[in-house]
This record gives structure tokens, C-alpha cells and sequence, in this order.
């Protein structure tokens, strides 16, 4: 199927994510609407999910490099400075990711948490509604990316991939090892 029309395309973007048989192309020179097109042709869900988490969080970082949103110095943020306090890290200071060159994993939540201190330059704050691909997911499994923070992309992924009552199962054996930590 050819799409000529982007904001027709969108319109019925909720319909489209359902067609498994179909391929769908473009010639529109819009890189947003070519990775949302290679997502629809990922047949494979598992596949498919790990594709939107990535490029997703490839989407918000291109977003925001542009500007230093935290301001660290030194590994400091901005907020840690001027609360005098000496963490490293900022708010992902806690997370087992995290490491002496920042986060080793992707992970949509967590990119999208800011404190009230983030300074965006000039940028507009991105929302998770923003990011168009993120649409081609239910509701459930938008819910769980918008709120699975502290997670490895690979754990991210296996979360959507899941059902409610599995990830309720992973989430009880994940708060029990953070309590026995």
C-alpha cells in the first residue's frame, strides 16, 4: 500500500497497526513517517516492540542534543549544586544502569523524566504523545513504557511483549530482588 497522504496516514494509523499482510511504502521524504512505515512492516511483534522502544528512544535523544538539559558538571547536575549536595548522576543515581559514562541501556521512561531544574534551552518539553511511533502500541503497552523506569531495553521489551497478569508476575519478582538487595 502506497501512502501519499501523512496526516491521513495518521488518522488511520489505529487500523493500519492491525494489517499484517500488508506492506506499506512511501515516497514522502519525511524521516518520521519512513521509521513508523518500517515499524507497520515488522510482522514479528516482538521484533516489531523492540524497533519502536529503540528508535523511540533514538527519536528523543536526536530531540534533545541540542541542548545540555541537566547542566552536570563535574557529574553533577544543576539541582545537586545548588542543594549543595555532592550525588553524581542526578536523578539516575540510584539506578544499577547507570554508569561513570552515563546510562548503558535505552530506556523511554526514564528519557522522559526531567526534575522541575531541566533547563531546555529554548526547546519545547517533548511528550510521550509526541512521539508518533509510540501510537502503533495499545494502551496497556504504552502505559507500562511511559512507566517502567530503572529498566534495561531488553526487560522494557519483554514487558510489553507480555500480558497484565505476566508482567504483574515480573513486577513482584522484581520488587522482592530490589528488597533483598
Amino acid at each position: 500500500m502506497l501512502v501519499k497522504n501523512k496526516d491521513k496516514f495518521y488518522k488511520y494509523l489505529f487500523i493500519y497497526k492491525h494489517l499484517k499482510f500488508i506492506k506499506f511504502e512511501t515516497n514522502i521524504k519525511d524521516q518520521e513517517l519512513k521509521i513508523v512505515i518500517n515499524a507497520l512492516n515488522i510482522k514479528s511483534r516482538y521484533k516489531r516492540i523492540k524497533y519502536i522502544v529503540n528508535e523511540g528512544c533514538r527519536f528523543i535523544d536526536q530531540y534533545y542534543s541540542k541542548c545540555n538539559l541537566c547542566h552536570f558538571k563535574n557529574n553533577i547536575c544543576i539541582y545537586y549544586r545548588i542543594s549543595n549536595k555532592n550525588y553524581i548522576n542526578g536523578c539516575c543515581r540510584k539506578c544499577r544502569y547507570q554508569s561513570n559514562v552515563g546510562c548503558t541501556t535505552k530506556n523511554v521512561a526514564c528519557k522522559l523524566f526531567n526534575c522541575s531544574y531541566v533547563d531546555y534551552n529554548g526547546v519545547e518539553k517533548l511528550k510521550f504523545e509526541d512521539v508518533t511511533l509510540f501510537k502503533l502500541l495499545n494502551h496497556y503497552q504504552r502505559y507500562v513504557l511511559k512507566n517502567d523506569y530503572f529498566s534495561s531495553v531488553k526487560t522494557v521489551t519483554i514487558d510489553l511483549y507480555v500480558g497484565p497478569m505476566c508482567l504483574l508476575i515480573r513486577l513482584i519478582i522484581r520488587v522482592i530482588e530490589w528488597v533483598t538487595i
